[in-house]
């Protein structure tokens, strides 16, 4: 059964479907070398899994914890040992992440695109995100050769059947990566 880590925990953002919303928007970080710890106790424990899941909810939230983490799994030699698969927002997504997470041999990344349709997208998680930076998304994590898996929520309040058949399409237009 494999292991997966968490490297963080929380997320600053309010989405109308989250826990964490109704909590506090506090994120709390491991250090860089608790994680390291972590992954080598799980390559030794468990040789034979060859990829780790971390859980965090936004792992690629901070692009500088980002960078210390991959040095220090590089500099460990983790990334020859295990891939990983981790999640991200796509809002917050680029293309010097997706280069950072290729490196760490991350190879498929996970998104909350939540909905092909701006309306519920605004509804679920505000105006900041867009239908057009999940397309992104997507187009970046092919570019650097990581697989793409995405959560969406059906049943929306006040979601038309069209717009069921949006989000359909949407998938649908995007599959594979």
């Amino acid at each position: 059964w494999p292991q997966p880590i968490y490297t963080s925990r929380g997320c600053p953002f309010k989405c109308v479907f989250c826990i964490y919303s109704m909590e506090t928007q506090k994120v709390r970080y491991h250090s860089p070398e608790r994680v390291v710890t972590e992954i080598e106790e799980i390559v030794r424990r468990y040789p034979h899994q060859e990829k780790i899941t971390i859980h965090d909810d936004l792992f690629t939230l901070s692009k500088k914890r980002l960078k210390e983490l991959v040095d220090a799994i590089r500099e460990a030699k983790l990334h020859k040992k295990v891939a990983f698969i981790c999640m991200a927002k796509a809002s917050v997504f680029d293309e010097e992440m997706a280069w950072l997470l290729r490196r760490m041999n991350v190879s498929i990344m996970t998104f909350g695109f939540e909905s092909g349709v701006q309306r519920l997208l605004e509804y679920l998680k505000g105006s900041r995100c867009k239908v057009e930076e999940n397309v992104r998304a997507i187009q970046v994590c092919d570019k650097y050769g990581i697989r793409v898996g995405g959560y969406f929520i059906i049943g929306t309040p006040h979601e038309t059947y069209q717009e069921l058949q949006q989000s359909y399409w949407f998938i649908r237009n995007h599959y594979p990566p």
